[in-house]
């Protein structure tokens, strides 16, 4: 009998022993789901101000455009053979700048008439050069502008022959 009492004595630590590993499983579980919480939380307002950040950066929303029209030269090809005939329209920052712009169209276009006549039939095609071109045309109106006015080019015309 000495030895059942032992064994019961035994026995009754061990159960309070799985009690504490339950009550510490809980405490384990609460604080992680609290903590997951104020995680959440904090995202959600940090993402209130995300909003306002990217609001503030350039966004795919089509800003005013200008035209810059059609433009029609012969390419640096022997015998002058070749000609190409582009329009473009430049996607401005803010509608407050186009009156700059419109003021600077004869020397914008004469610039470009320049930068493509002194293109080969070879530099009008394939996916890259035109891409290559329309960031030319961004930089050669934003240079005669005298300032980072323009943010895009858009092809409405291109034809090489």
């Amino acid at each position: 009998m000495a030895d059942e009492k032992e064994t019961t004595e035994e026995a009754a630590p061990a159960d309070g022993g799985k009690n504490k590993l339950i009550i510490a499983l809980v405490v384990v579980n609460l604080l992680v789901v609290v903590g997951a919480a104020v995680a959440v939380v904090l995202v959600m307002t940090m993402g209130g101000d995300s909003e306002t950040e990217e609001a503030e950066e350039p966004t795919n929303e089509l800003g005013p455009l200008v035209e810059i029209g059609g433009i029609v030269v012969n390419l640096d090809e022997p015998g002058g053979t070749h000609y190409l005939r582009a329009g473009f329209q430049v996607e401005i920052t803010n509608a407050e700048v186009q009156p700059q712009v419109d003021a600077r169209l004869v020397p914008i276009r004469s610039a470009l008439m320049l930068h493509l006549a002194g293109l080969h039939i070879a530099d009008t095609q394939g996916q890259e050069n035109r891409e290559a071109l329309l960031e030319d045309v961004t930089r050669i109106v934003n240079e005669q502008l005298g300032e980072e006015l323009v943010r895009r080019t858009y092809v409405t015309e291109f034809v090489a022959q």
